[in-house]
């Protein structure tokens, strides 16, 4: 990650030579390689995300960030610097941002566990966690230096990664993601014959109730809702579900295009689990999430993709879906007396 300021110069955060990465604060060398550090700005303060001896580390504060003419302005030293646990080794934190939600800070990072020989990744998902953020030293809470502990899934789908957030006009704090998790044969396969292969998912709003990120669609993808249809006319894979069970500890199944992807909420378990079969195997794969009960379950699918949120954002799961079927519907089971409301999505 580099820092420009207005006269062109570049600022690299960190660096990687060989298995040891340093913190630096210059232009890097010729030949020298970059681990994938980032910045997010709280106000005055700058945090980036980078890598000591092929450890994750953030590090608070480096530096102000001065509007108008002033350039970057970069600190004498490095500050604090918070990361995982050191008898990990491989492990990388890859920092996506440090914002506040409704008086909360979190932090919004991907942990990753890599192979620092072959530098490949072994495992990655996106985590937030809830920290305390001190204004005035720019530091974090020592309790929440250990990036291991306290962490929340971002999303519990297959295909979510490196959120990136902003403060739209009017002061909502929105989020985009990476939406491809595919190993490097799963997207040979989902590109072929196709001009184009990733995504990203829908902006989302964000809040912080109940000690945890609720995520909803912004008010205006709203308007790009049709007229209500019945699912025996479903002719197109873009469309908005809307499912209210009567009662949110019945059991519950849903199931897409006669078997692409099914979602299930058992109440006996407390569990809910999402299956897509799986392009390259044809066998199902599935991701399963804590949820105590089902009171709303809201759909937005589209070409290749899947998003729900569930019980108003309190959980997300977002994923990719390989189109198979020819023969679209939606088969809804253990919801007697609930509301479904169906309606295709205007393309642009």
């Amino acid at each position: 990650m580099f820092l420009w300021d207005r006269a062109g110069r570049a600022f690299l955060a960190a660096e990687l030579a060989g298995r040891a990465a340093h913190p630096l604060f210059e232009q890097p060398r010729k030949g020298k390689g970059i681990l994938k550090p980032q910045r997010a700005c709280h106000h005055r303060h700058r945090v980036i995300g980078g890598g000591q001896h092929g450890l994750g580390l953030f590090q608070f504060p480096l530096g102000q960030i001065f509007l108008g003419p002033h350039a970057v302005g970069l600190p004498e030293h490095p500050g604090q610097v918070v990361g995982v646990d050191p008898e990990l080794p491989g492990h990388l934190a890859d920092l996506n941002g440090l914002i506040v939600i409704d008086g909360q800070a979190v932090l919004l990072y991907c942990p990753q566990a890599r192979n620092n020989d072959t530098d490949t990744c072994l495992s990655s998902y996106s985590a937030y966690k809830p920290v305390t953020f001190d204004e005035e030293t720019g530091t974090l809470s020592p309790a929440d230096a250990d990036l291991d502990q306290g962490l929340i899934l971002t999303d519990g789908g297959f295909d979510f990664y490196s959120p990136q957030t902003f403060v739209d006009g009017k002061g909502r704090r929105l989020l985009f993601a990476w939406m491809s998790r595919m190993e490097e044969a799963e997207e040979q396969a989902f590109a072929a014959g196709e001009p184009s292969v990733h995504c990203l998912t829908m902006p989302r709003v964000l809040h912080w109730r109940e000690g945890r990120l609720w995520q909803t669609p912004p008010e205006e993808l709203y308007s790009l809702l049709r007229e209500p249809i019945r699912p025996s006319e479903l002719s197109h894979r873009a469309f908005w579900l809307d499912i209210r069970p009567t009662a949110g500890d019945e059991p519950f199944r849903l199931t897409f295009h006669g078997g692409e992807a099914a979602l299930e909420f058992d109440p006996a378990a407390r569990t809910l689990t999402f299956t897509r079969t799986g392009w390259l195997t044809g066998r199902p794969e599935s991701k399963t999430c804590p949820l105590d009960h089902l009171d709303r379950l809201e759909i937005w699918s589209d070409s290749s993709s899947l998003e729900l949120f569930i019980n108003g954002g309190s959980t997300v799961l977002s994923s990719r879906i390989y189109p198979t079927s020819e023969t679209l519907g939606l088969d809804v089971r253990g919801v007697d007396g609930c509301g479904i409301t169906l309606r295709p999505i205007r393309t642009i």
